[in-house]
């Protein structure tokens, strides 16, 4: 036997342990403010290296995450810097098989095997060629080989390191099973699995007695009148340490046979009355998880209505703990369609039998068992509590019981609690194909060929032991649906074993309901194999037909293996016949080899070819169920084995010693029970750490000590060993989304500011590795943060504050530990914040002062504007609650000053949501936009106006329908909406209402009229560019109005599968030049936030530059990866922030114009002056003589004298 193997490399040999910083761009504030980021998530942080994808460290150090669906190899370089190295395509929830050897990690996920070489970082996949899947892993460092078990042929090969290639182990492999488990014990190797005998087995002391008879193979239940005794001899003694008759044995196996099967109340309706506080009552249909109370003094009901019928032979009531003050004291039980009071029996404190109707006595504090004295078919029953204890009645558990074992075709029928330990085990159905409900069955109408081969029903029976079985299938009859004339024939098959099957064709034509016995014999049910029927429609017959499918009916006649109900009580012994009875003696003289072998290689040599009469050899025959893990002991003289499995010294979990042999009284095979299949079995620290579905165990000596807050079905544990962690490891569920991390010092769960998800790893040197995910923050942030221009990331909330963001979560104790949730924020002042999302949150210079009452949990605000004059704020969103005596719907108000809700209130908005709020100071109006249709009484649709003043609701003067998602006010009068509307017989996705005019109109010609924007940025302010993203028939798109046409935004690098949530538009502290971009100016960025998908990898947010995108942001939270709603500042708007100017206010215009009107006025009178003086001056201007002295004008004047002046102008002169 030889396997092909070839080696192939899974990613290129490039040096992996390079870490490439990323460079951001600083951002011009100035505009801006304070400003941050909104969203769920409780860490955030900035991208800062290439293959970063989700998170980074709260130290600054470098991490790379991966999600669950795309599992990488990670690597971890000196303690502190992790980087993806390759990607290995793995099953979701696929278990993976794990061990080192020197600096390679080998790791298998059950169909592939990859190898990693931690020094060099490189990755790469070894085609095995073996044909099936493995399920074992082991790196023999003794050798220098790496063992592979599993289900291919011979269940083990041998990878030779240095060949590189497959080889078979000297002893040949194994028959007739796989290995699922290998270990060295000191030279030795030792397999576990489930085999019967080895390959090269010639000369070994590998036989089978024949002249016994195992006591698995007898049919006791017929000897209820045999007295015979049965001894048990310990190691084939004389003389009896144990002796039973067969009649008490069978007595047993008709117990078992007659047990009774649960009733499920998964699919039931529950009613109750009187239900003090807000306990669900169908929470007591699982018995201690909770309580069920009637408010004080008074009686009450509690009733099960289920969709099917069915006839109960016992019930059992828990009533309320003492401790709870209360309890029921007396009790009736209804049965319904009967409806009349059931006749009951019960056992008293006195172990009394007694009898009960109308009034059934409940112990204080304690639970009764209630057996109906008729058999009464019913599908709903009441229980009613009539009078109580203390000063209220209530009951803890309701359990109820059948003889019946029934399959329902309709699966959600067959749902079991999962709660009782006393709950059988499931059943199960699966359909196939297309099915309606009908009542309690199924119906599918087969229209084509292609149909008819695809539909069928696999039953899946409550089948515990192998024994003598009675199947009877159950048909519902055609009258009650009308569908005689569709019906056909089916096809049943009955698969008894692995290998045998019993097959009948039946018709579905009968009037009435019915059943067929479609088989009647014995079936051999292990741990391997449980039996199943399939029924599908008959090949023959005619198209279109109808097909139905109601329940099937297991009914166990006798019992053919003791083990399986006794456990190990009879496993290790063999039964001799004889005339004086039947003696069982101790098998201890047989060897054979299976489920475990301990190969010794020189067993094999060619003078020794004996297998060796050892411990585990001999235990393995003794082994009833399925071995899964095989460790090591603590100290090395031994080995742990795990599974789910019985044996004469334990269940699931044993200690057996190398040197000893197990009989009599072996201390080296060490009992240590443990319930529920094993998860996962290794060693850490020298220290044996076992999983099951109920936690994961240490095991400290021959006990097992729980690992407290580590959750069960754990099936991978890997070191953590980042920033120097030590002795912490990471345990990963088969089914769980993240880590639990754990101190393998002191053995508690432990708490690290990281989310993990690790399914494999291993180090060498300074260098570790893992397969999975790795989730870390720069920040821890509960939904807000604020970002500064240099791109750091600070808390809205300061940690040491005696409030956070959360005030509302941390009040409920279920829900302090949700994600925090924020879609919008809003300052009121420079001090004041307001955060709105699952939950309204008010913070005055970063302290939470409010609210006191919320609006309901999660409140889902999505929109706050607020009004300076009246210190009042808005709120908006999809909410309903009561504040006082009001209900508020969609809409609310809430008084700054008062700090809490207003006392006057707004008729709610309903019919929808509201998306957005925005408030006109100059006419103190408040718009709201959303989906709804009404404002209190006033038709109202998508658009409505609040009259602060008057308080009343107001409609535009022009109807408007459809859907608004965006507002932003572009100037006093004008509002800019986006959505999905229709006016004036035309539909937009964007437009505008003027409050002057009171119409809508579109200011974008081509609206897309099959587009519903949610959100728009502008990067200029004439509407000639820009970008809107929005929802249309194909799903969502992110779309850009050039001035003349639309078109649909085609970013390289960013994938279709990315989700935006929010766009904001960013200014850079200065121009780059970039060639070919029109739509962006060289200092702006364009943030695209949301969950998006790039070349690159996942991010929250991403910076978009009009050329390529440059990841930005990632966020996580604590299911995983967490996302980003949107972006606030204290001048938060959409429509270019950046380049328009700022302005005066209207009364400064005024006041600067009427100066400067005076001030040119005053300048022209002045220049006017001038001027004149300076003309008068050039055209020989003098002044004119001074008035004459008063005594001069006494005088007489000579006529000669006034006259004398005049001869100097008459040479044409001109005065």
């Amino acid at each position: 036997m030889r396997w092909s193997s070839l080696l192939l490399l899974g990613s290129p040999a490039w040096a992996a342990y390079a870490v490439h910083p990323v460079e951001l761009p600083k951002l011009n504030t100035d505009n801006f403010g304070e400003m941050g980021i909104l969203g769920d998530y409780d860490g955030i942080s900035r991208v800062e290296y290439g293959g970063q994808q989700n998170f980074s460290s709260f130290s600054g150090s470098q991490v790379a995450q991966i999600g669950h669906d795309s599992p990488h190899v990670i690597a971890q370089v000196n303690s502190s810097v992790l980087i993806s190295l390759a990607q290995v395509q793995l099953t979701r929830n696929q278990t993976i098989k794990q061990c080192q050897l020197d600096n390679n990690l080998y790791m298998t996920d059950g169909r592939g095997l990859w190898t990693v070489d931690i020094a060099e970082g490189t990755v790469n996949s070894i085609i095995t060629g073996l044909n099936g899947t493995i399920h074992a892993l082991f790196c023999d460092s003794k050798e220098g080989s790496v063992l592979v078990g599993g289900e291919m042929e011979g269940g083990v090969a041998q990878w030779d390191t240095q060949k590189q290639d497959f080889a078979v182990p000297s002893f040949g492999g194994f028959k007739n099973g796989s290995v699922t488990g290998i270990t060295r014990l000191g030279d030795n190797l030792v397999f576990t699995g489930s085999f019967e005998g080895i390959v090269n087995d010639k000369g070994t002391n590998h036989t089978v007695q024949h002249n016994v008879t195992d006591i698995t193979d007898l049919d006791l239940t017929g000897l209820a009148s045999n007295q015979t005794t049965l001894e048990l001899l310990s190691n084939g003694q004389n003389g009896s340490n144990s002796s039973e008759t067969l009649q008490e044995i069978a007595r047993k196996v008709n117990q078992t046979i007659n047990a009774p099967q649960q009733i499920s109340f998964q699919s039931a309706q529950i009613q109750a009355e009187g239900t003090a506080g807000d306990v669900n009552p169908k929470d007591i249909s699982c018995p201690g998880s909770t309580s069920w109370a009637l408010t004080p003094d008074r009686q009450g009901t509690w009733r099960a209505n289920f969709p099917y019928s069915f006839t109960p032979s016992t019930v059992v009531i828990d009533n309320l703990p003492e401790s709870s003050g209360g309890g029921t004291e007396m009790l009736r039980f209804l049965a319904f369609p009967l409806n009349g009071i059931m006749n009951l029996s019960y056992v008293d404190q006195d172990g009394q039998k007694k009898y009960c109707d109308a009034f059934c006595p409940m112990p204080q504090g304690g639970s009764r068992e209630f057996t109906f004295v008729n058999d009464i078919g019913m599908n709903s029953f009441q229980l009613d509590l009539l009078s109580f204890y203390g000063n209220h009645a209530g009951l803890s558990g309701v359990q109820m019981f059948h003889a019946e074992r029934f399959t329902f075709a309709d699966n959600q029928l067959n749902e079991g609690n999962g709660c009782s330990k006393n709950m059988t085990q499931a059943t199960n159905a699966t359909a196939q194909g297309d099915f309606s409900t009908q009542g309690t069955y199924l119906t599918s109408s087969i229209d084509s060929q292609q149909q008819l081969d695809d539909t069928q029903v696999s039953f899946s029976p409550n089948a515990s032991y192998s024994g003598n079985y009675t199947v009877r299938l159950f048909t519902p009859g055609c009258i009650q649906d009308n569908s005689c004339d569709a019906r056909g024939g089916v096809d049943v098959t009955v698969q008894t074993s692995p290998s045998d099957s019993h097959s009948m064709t039946l018709f579905q034509t009968n009037n009435e309901d019915k059943y067929d016995t479609i088989f009647s014999g014995p079936i051999n049910v292990t741990s391997g194999f449980h039996p199943s029927v399939i029924l599908k429609p008959s090949a023959e017959g005619p198209i279109p037909r109808n097909f139905v499918a109601d329940r099937l009916q297991f009914t166990m006649t006798s019992v053919s293996n003791l083990t399986q109900i006794f456990g190990d009580s009879y496993l290790n012994y063999t039964l001799l016949g004889g005339k004086n009875g039947s003696r069982l003696v101790n098998s201890s003289e047989i060897v054979d080899i299976r489920n475990i072998f301990e190969y010794s290689p020189g067993n094999f040599s060619t003078a020794n070819q004996t297998v060796g009469n050892t411990t585990l050899n001999r235990l393995g025959p003794l082994i009833n169920g399925r071995l899964t893990f095989i460790e090591t002991s603590e100290s090395d003289d031994g080995v742990v084995i795990a599974g789910d499995f019985i044996s004469p010294i334990g269940k699931n979990l044993l200690q057996v010693g190398n040197e000893s042999s197990l009989f009599p009284n072996s201390t080296s095979a060490n009992k240590t029970d443990i319930d529920g299949p094993i998860t996962i079995l290794t060693s850490i620290e020298g220290t044996i750490v076992v999983g099951t579905s109920s936690g994961l165990f240490h095991l400290d000596g021959n006990a097992l000590r729980r690992i407290d807050g580590v959750p069960g079905s754990v099936d991978a544990l890997v070191e953590y060993t980042f920033n120097d962690t030590r002795h912490v490891w990471a345990a990963t569920g088969n089914n769980s989304n993240t880590s639990v991390f754990f101190n393998s010092t002191t053995w508690e769960k432990t708490e690290l500011p990281v989310s993990a998800y690790l399914r494999a790893g291993g180090s060498s040197d300074a260098v570790t590795v893992y397969l999975g995910m790795l989730s870390m923050s720069q920040v821890e942030a509960k939904g807000a943060v604020y970002l500064d221009s240099d791109l750091n990331l600070v808390p809205v909330a300061k940690l040491g504050n005696s409030s956070t963001l959360t005030k509302r979560q941390q009040s409920n104790e279920s829900d302090s530990n949700q994600t925090a949730s924020y879609y919008t924020g809003h300052y009121v002042n420079e001090s004041t914040l307001v955060l709105g999302g699952s939950d309204l949150t008010i913070l005055q210079d970063g302290i939470n002062v409010g609210p006191t009452n919320s609006l309901g949990y999660p409140a889902n605000i999505t929109s706050l504007a607020s009004s300076n004059s009246s210190n009042m704020l808005f709120i908006g969103g999809a909410f309903s609650s009561d504040i006082g005596s009001t209900q508020v719907i969609n809409l609310a108000f809430y008084d700054l000053d008062n700090n809490g809700y207003a006392s006057l209130q707004p008729p709610g908005l309903t019919g929808g949501n509201v998306t957005r709020l925005e408030y006109r100071a100059s006419s103190q109006t408040l718009v709201a936009a959303g989906s709804f249709g009404m404002a209190g009484s006033l038709m109202c649709s998508a658009f409505c106006l609040y009259d602060l003043d008057a308080a009343r609701w107001n409609s535009p003067s022009s109807s408007i329908s459809g859907v608004v998602n965006y507002l932003e006010f572009l100037s006093n009068d004008v509002l800019l909406l986006g959505g999905n509307m229709t006016f004036d017989d035309q539909t937009a996705s964007v437009a505008q209402f003027d409050f002057s005019t009171g119409e809508f109109s579109s200011i974008i010609d081509g609206n897309q009229t099959d587009f519903e924007a949610v959100q728009i940025v502008m990067t200029n302010d004439d509407l000639t560019n820009v970008y809107v993203v929005g929802k249309s028939p194909s799903g969502q798109k992110l779309v850009h109005w050039n001035g003349t046409v639309w078109d649909e935004v085609s970013i390289p690098g960013l994938e279709d599968t990315s989700y935006i949530s929010s766009l904001q538009l960013l200014q850079t502290g200065g121009k780059k030049k970039r060639d070919n971009v029109v739509t962006l100016d060289t200092d702006q960025l364009l943030m695209i936030s949301g969950d998006i998908q790039t070349n690159q990898g996942n991010f929250s947010s991403v910076l978009f530059d009009g050329q390529s995108v440059l990841p930005f942001l990632v966020t996580q939270s604590k299911s995983g990866q967490g996302s980003i709603n949107g972006f606030f500042s204290q001048s938060s708007r959409s429509y270019s922030p950046i380049h328009k100017k700022k302005k005066m206010r209207r009364g400064f215009v005024v006041l600067v114009a009427l100066a400067v009107a005076v001030g040119v006025m005053f300048l022209i009178v002045g220049i006017g002056i001038i001027a004149t003086c300076l003309r008068r001056r050039n055209s020989g201007y003098m002044l004119a003589p001074g008035r004459v002295n008063e005594a001069e004008m006494t005088q007489s004047v000579p006529p000669q004298n006034l006259f004398e002046d005049l001869h100097g102008y008459n040479n044409n002169q001109k005065f």
